[in-house]
């Protein structure tokens, strides 16, 4: 009878190991988003979570926007580029979703230039997005000197191959900034 009983205990033990194991994986992989969002002076209005699908953009959430405050939830299994649109108006934030809570605060004024914080991913794309305006300058400049020059009849050969060698010089240098960039931030 001991050794039978010391069985049950050893098989129990295991069972109950192995419960706490699957609790233990399923509680990591149903990590959720969740959005708040906070517009002042917004109107009462649908709102509404958008994923590119087939290259498409579609709504795979809604929210009732009340007093300007907004949720959405759910999980994401990677990071991912979305789009928050407004019923009322074209309004319309871009941002980055990861399982983390995500906070989303601006005025009815300027909602494209709301305040998103809480995903990292999203830090990344802000800080990508300021390096490429940064770096695009220079080239719709001399686009521009480009286009004056043509416009204005002053387009040389000389000076047009000035300015195509100052562009693919350009070029090259956002080209290698992106790359640079994406190999510090390939985690």
């Amino acid at each position: 009878i001991t050794n039978q009983f010391v069985k049950k205990n050893s098989i129990m033990k295991k069972l109950l190991i192995s419960l706490i194991a699957l609790a233990t994986i399923f509680s990591c992989s149903t990590e959720k988003f969740e959005i708040k969002g906070n517009i002042e002076g917004a109107t009462n209005q649908m709102v509404y979570l958008m994923m590119m699908e087939n290259n498409d953009l579609v709504a795979v959430d809604s929210s009732m926007m009340k007093d300007g405050v907004f949720k959405f939830s759910g999980h994401q299994s990677t990071p991912d580029l979305c789009a928050i649109d407004f019923e009322l108006n074209d309004d319309r934030i871009i941002l980055f979703i990861e399982n983390s809570k995500i906070t989303i605060t601006g005025t009815v004024d300027n909602i494209m230039a709301s305040t998103i914080e809480g995903s990292s991913e999203h830090d990344v794309f802000v800080e990508f997005n300021s390096i490429q305006d940064e770096l695009s300058q220079p080239l719709m400049e001399i686009n521009y000197a480009y286009q004056a020059a043509a416009a204005e009849g002053t387009l040389t050969p000389e000076l047009e191959n000035e300015l195509r060698e100052e562009f693919m010089a350009q070029n090259e240098k956002m080209m290698s900034s992106v790359k640079d960039f994406v190999l510090q931030n390939s985690n």
